[in-house]
């Protein structure tokens, strides 16, 4: 394994960039959906390997009920601060500010994420697209792991399908922002290993999946009311400088605070201290939310995180509430409820 080790934030964080070159991890090892080159790994919080991933109105029935929310109850204030915990490339970050486009004047939006690669990335306001290549007749598919992180394709892509009603406005939405570049993404060539053994998967016809590239850059009069940061959630107070937020967002991202690898083939349980870290970040959370102000988390996070209680627990020991629980899915979005 190749570890290519550079200093992260304020030095507290030793971090190292993961070359797949001679992992055993070889059949889909550039998980380059979305400007993400292998992984990082985090020595802090015993995060392990981060595989990143992240894309244009990910969880949007929860991003629509987050805008809502926002618009009922902050309409009134100066200013809408929100952070995006755990911002990758910034493409949440830029989701909420197309939704919330009538309140642009008011919005004060910034990202912060652990990974200096990430963090550059969402600074030079160009973003990776990709969409699966069709898969030849006879082979085996097994591009479905990328699909779902895949699925804002249509943003950048002809469809042979006709878009529906929603994801026509969502287009209409981004191409206000965003225009296709001529630019050619910077795709890592596959190493000589990697090579064969795709070869031999197409040879016993399972067809590694190949994607078609292309680079969308944000339009000059959009780019204003955000930031990109360095930042820890569990160092929060050094982010707000004590200034409260209105929306704190974390999502699908709980698992690189609470959970430990088991093996590097994604299997990860909760760490020894889980519910004492997490108990400590909802104090965080309280002191650095307004009043009213809401904790928003990703819609896999249960699943990430195996554990139905560790989430509803801990927050509401601190006194927070669960807005959008439903017989079936478990709260979300959680209120900083102040009495």
């Amino acid at each position: 394994m190749n570890i290519k080790t550079h200093t992260s934030i304020n030095n507290s964080i030793s971090c190292s960039k993961y070359n797949y070159k001679n992992s055993s991890r070889q059949i889909y090892p550039n998980t380059t959906f979305k400007g993400h080159f292998g992984a990082e790994k985090f020595e802090k919080n015993k995060l392990g390997y981060i595989i990143k991933e992240t894309g244009f109105f990910r969880d949007l029935q929860t991003k629509n009920f987050v805008c809502d929310y926002i618009k009922k109850n902050f309409i009134n204030n100066n200013k809408i601060k929100i952070l995006i915990g755990g911002c990758s490339t910034g493409e949440e970050l830029h989701t909420y500010n197309m939704l919330l486009q009538d309140l642009a004047c008011k919005l004060e939006l910034t990202g912060f994420d652990v990974s200096e690669t990430s963090i550059k990335a969402a600074k030079s306001n160009s973003f990776l697209m990709q969409k699966i290549k069709p898969i030849p007749k006879g082979y085996m598919d097994v591009s479905f792991q990328y699909k779902r992180t895949l699925q804002d394709s249509f943003l950048a892509f002809e469809n042979k399908t006709p878009l529906t009603d929603e994801q026509k406005k969502l287009k209409e939405l981004f191409d206000e922002y965003f225009t296709i570049s001529n630019i050619v993404p910077n795709i890592p060539k596959k190493s000589l290993s990697l090579k064969i053994h795709q070869w031999f998967l197409k040879w016993v016809k399972i067809y590694p999946p190949e994607f078609e590239n292309k680079t969308v850059i944000l339009n000059p009069n959009k780019e204003k009311n955000y930031n990109f940061i360095l930042g820890d959630i569990m160092e929060l107070d050094n982010i707000t400088k004590g200034e409260q937020a209105d929306v704190i967002t974390f999502t699908n991202a709980l698992y690189h605070i609470l959970t430990e690898p088991v093996s590097y083939n994604s299997t990860r349980r909760l760490h020894s201290n889980a519910y004492k870290t997490f108990e400590e970040l909802a104090i965080k959370l309280k002191k650095n939310l307004s009043p009213n102000g809401i904790f928003v988390l990703g819609e896999e996070e249960k699943t990430q995180l195996m554990d139905d209680k560790i989430i509803p627990t801990v927050l509401k020991k601190a006194g927070f509430i669960g807005l959008n629980k439903t017989k079936t899915h478990q709260a979300n979005v959680w209120i900083n409820n102040v009495k």
